[in-house]
This record gives structure tokens, C-alpha cells and sequence, in this order.
């Protein structure tokens, strides 16, 4: 593929193999990063999330079934082995504006249970936060969810809505523990 990316090897030894890699992601040249990270031994991590992001932003998969889309993601993704998927969730939730199912179901692949509980969080998915909090065992993660649970209905008088998180707590009995 044309680059455009003039660069002498002089050039090259002052900016690093991973500068040039960031240049060519930034110019969407995915495939060409990775197959220099291939063949210089870097993490392809970097190219893989960006890829995943820019594949989210695209209008080609506008009407793709969310299932559909994680799982080419997923396959894409699968060989860098663990690695990160929240900023991925991040750009497929869009601040509420997009699929939010995508992006649930995108950290289902998280590796780390404290991202994936303060990207519920900031989702609204309280119910599935304090099950990955409590799936983690991380009494720090359960309290975290808890309290930000609870601070949200302090600003909501609703009856309903502390019934709801009552019944949440309780369904959670290692929850239920902590308080």
C-alpha cells in the first residue's frame, strides 16, 4: 500500500520503531503497523484497540447486530492474547449515545474487574457492576458500587428506585455481608 511516509534510516533510528508505529495507526495504516510489529517483536495492543475504535466509529457497521460486531472484534483482537477492551467499550457506549449492549457485552473480555466496574458505573448498569464487583472479590469494588448506587438515589426520592436497589443488594448476598 502507498504510505507517503518518506523517512531516512537516520530518521528512523532517532524516532523509534514505536513512533513509526503511531504514525501509521494515525494514518490508519493498521495492517502495515502490525505487520511491523510482527516483524520487530512489538506489542500489537496499540494497533488492535485503535483498529477495534475506528471499526466502532465506521458507518459500515451502523446496522451490524451488536453480537455480530463483538464477535468480529473479538476475533480480531483474540491473538494479542489479555489484553484491555475498555477504551473499545468506551467508544462503543459514546457517553449514552450508542450501543450500550455492544459495549456490555465487549467487557465481558476485560481483564480487569475495577475498569469494568467503573465503566458500568458511569453506564448506569448498577446490577451488573455489583456482580462483577462481587465476581472479582474485590470488597473494595463492592463498596464502590454500593456507595455510588447509593448516592444516586439520594438525589432520587423515588421509592421505587430504593426498592430497587434493596432488591439489588439482596440478590447479591456477598454483598449483603459488606453492609
Amino acid at each position: 500500500p502507498e504510505v507517503g511516509l518518506p523517512l531516512t534510516s537516520q530518521q528512523y533510528d532517532r524516532l523509534t520503531a514505536e513512533v513509526l508505529v503511531d504514525r501509521l495507526i494515525a494514518r490508519h495504516h493498521h495492517h502495515l503497523a502490525l505487520t511491523i510489529c510482527d516483524f520487530l517483536k512489538l506489542s500489537k495492543q496499540k494497533v488492535l484497540t485503535h483498529w477495534a475504535c475506528e471499526k466502532l466509529k465506521s458507518p459500515s457497521v451502523r446496522d451490524m447486530p451488536d453480537k455480530q460486531l463483538r464477535d468480529i472484534i473479538r476475533e480480531k483482537l483474540k491473538p494479542c492474547g489479555t489484553m484491555s477492551y475498555t477504551a473499545i467499550a468506551l467508544i462503543a457506549y459514546d457517553g449514552g449515545r450508542g450501543r450500550k449492549r455492544l459495549s456490555t457485552m465487549l467487557l465481558d473480555y476485560e481483564p480487569h474487574a475495577a475498569d469494568q466496574v467503573k465503566l458500568l458505573l458511569s453506564m448506569n448498569e448498577n446490577e451488573l457492576a455489583l456482580q462483577k464487583a462481587v465476581n472479582s472479590m474485590d470488597s473494595d469494588l463492592v463498596f464502590l458500587v454500593l456507595l455510588s448506587t447509593e448516592a444516586r438515589l439520594r438525589n432520587n426520592q423515588s421509592q421505587a428506585k430504593k426498592q430497587e436497589f434493596f432488591h439489588m443488594v439482596y440478590n447479591h448476598p456477598d454483598a449483603t455481608a459488606l453492609l
